[in-house]
């Protein structure tokens, strides 16, 4: 924090001197007229950014949020800092050419219908990360189902969030699609519940009780970390073929590494059991 403190303090000292430059130095100098647009944008950008970090600053301090983690207000915050500076852009440059605000505003105007158009899907986008950015039902660390991917949210940007799935891959998906997908959240519950999704042939089912015993005997040697009445196999759906379970239990501390190892040992063993029946099963 300290880095940033005084990367924002260049940063106030380099806006003085510029506002200096152009108020008391460059009109005498009589430079053409992009030479000032680009002194009011460095200017723009340099107030743009110096307030983010002073909002940042204030928001995790008040927040106790630690340095380096992740929040989705200062995602929210930084993509709208990156629309204002890129719109203060687009006008800087029409103004190098002499086109001023009220006439930009007036050829926008007309060609609205088709800046519409194409750059609705950006728009939406864009509105939809800014929901996320400050949603309180999905949040950085989160570990979500949308579609058929799970994973923890990493990232929300302006087009796109990124999340790290089971397998360490980095799966990135536009926020339409985010918006359009129905949205499971696990964190919300107790995070210390691990659930399991499996099918198997409706034939090798002898027992309901007699499997579930079978799947805590799989978790033996994880007992001292699993809550002893915590497990629990759920029949989802019973088709002609086959039925869809799942398994759950409840380690005792929260214990991120802990729970994905104890998870993925729990996967392996289970395909494991079902494998030996001897029929088409599959783990979902």
């Amino acid at each position: 924090m300290k880095y940033r403190i005084g990367f924002a303090t260049i940063e106030t000292i380099a806006l003085l001197v510029i506002m200096w430059l152009r108020v008391d130095y460059l009109p005498s100098l009589k430079l053409p007229i992009p030479i000032f647009v680009f002194f009011n944008f460095i200017a723009f950008w340099l107030i743009v950014d110096i307030s983010l970090k002073i909002f940042k600053f204030l928001y995790l301090k008040g927040r106790k949020i630690f340095k380096g983690q992740r929040n989705n207000v200062i995602y929210g915050i930084t993509n709208i800092s990156k629309l204002v500076i890129g719109l203060g852009f687009i006008i800087s440059i029409f103004n190098a050419f002499g086109i001023g605000i009220q006439t930009l505003l007036t050829s926008i105007s007309i060609f609205a219908a088709a800046i519409a158009i194409i750059t609705k899907d950006f728009i939406f986008d864009f509105l939809i990360g800014l929901y996320l950015s400050f949603s309180k039902d999905f949040e950085i660390g989160d570990y979500v189902k949308i579609g058929i991917i799970k994973g923890h949210i990493i990232e929300i940007n302006m087009q796109k969030v990124r999340f790290q799935n089971d397998d360490d891959d980095v799966v990135i998906i536009p926020n339409s699609k985010i918006y359009m997908n129905e949205i499971i959240n696990y964190t919300k519950r107790d995070i210390r519940l691990t659930s399991i999704d499996f099918q198997m042939d409706i034939n090798v089912v002898e027992s309901i009780e007699l499997l579930e015993e079978e799947l805590i005997k799989i978790l033996g040697e994880f007992q001292d970390l699993i809550e002893a009445q915590s497990y629990n196999l759920k029949v989802i759906e019973m088709k002609k073929d086959y039925i869809d379970f799942k398994f759950q239990y409840k380690i005792k501390a929260l214990d991120s590494e802990m729970q994905r190892k104890i998870r993925k040992q729990t996967i392996r063993a289970v395909f494991s059991y079902i494998s030996n029946k001897g029929t088409t099963n599959r783990l979902v």
